[in-house]
């Protein structure tokens, strides 16, 4: 079932659930999940060797805005910077991106530079 534009625009009001998220091409509005969600996407990804893992954050994005990302770009949340691991596009005009914390730059005290 496909969900109609005016239905995302009030699920991603961010006066109702939507928080905004700055992404590499401006602001776009999601949904942060909350909870357990166990899906058979998520076992997919880890027989796949992916490593989205519990310690991450979920976020609901319209797919149309999720188009416009790509693996690796950094997504700030809530002042929090994030990286995005993976994508789960589903049929309703949504996708999931799994987010994970950023790798840190590579030190730059250790002797051996």
């Amino acid at each position: 079932m496909i969900i109609d534009d005016a239905d995302l625009a009030d699920l991603l009001d961010p006066d109702e659930f939507a928080i905004p998220v700055m992404a590499p091409f401006g602001e776009l509005y999601a949904i942060r999940h909350t909870g357990e969600r166990v899906t058979l996407g998520r076992e997919r990804r880890a027989a796949e060797g992916l490593t989205v893992g519990r310690d991450g954050s979920e976020l609901l994005a319209r797919s149309c805005d999720a188009s416009l990302l790509n693996k690796g770009d950094p997504l700030i949340v809530e002042g929090v910077t994030w990286a995005l691991v993976d994508t789960d596009p589903m049929d309703n005009g949504f996708t999931w991106l799994f987010l994970a914390p950023p790798s840190p730059p590579p030190s730059t005290n250790s002797p051996w530079q």
